[in-house]
């Protein structure tokens, strides 16, 4: 998510790839962002997140990241994806939040 060249970003899944061991599983939660609007001021995207897991208390926070040069949405992770050569298992977008289930063949 820190990573802002797309060659870093492919260069982790690559890594990634190779260390895992034959139907490996690797699993990305992201924030589906595009580049600065016209007329934003603020450095950051920023959005708020309410987060439970396993039935656990909801907690309330945020996560915010300098804006892109480029559109980061499923699509463009999906093709970092399949360029390291993952099989993308399940994919899903839920307005601002992606996420892919990706395994190593």
């Amino acid at each position: 998510m820190y990573l802002k060249s797309r060659h870093d970003q492919q260069k982790v899944l690559d890594e990634v790839y190779r260390v895992l061991q034959p139907s490996g599983q690797f699993l990305i939660w992201y924030m589906s962002v595009s580049p600065r609007p016209e007329g934003e001021e603020r450095d950051i995207c920023a959005t708020r997140l309410r987060i439970s897991v396993g039935g656990a208390q909801t907690v309330g926070t945020g996560y915010g990241q300098p804006w892109p040069s480029d559109r980061r949405d499923l699509a463009y992770y999906s093709q970092l994806a399949s360029a390291a050569g993952f099989r993308i298992i399940e994919q899903r977008e839920d307005g601002r939040l992606l996420f892919l289930h990706l395994q190593k063949p």
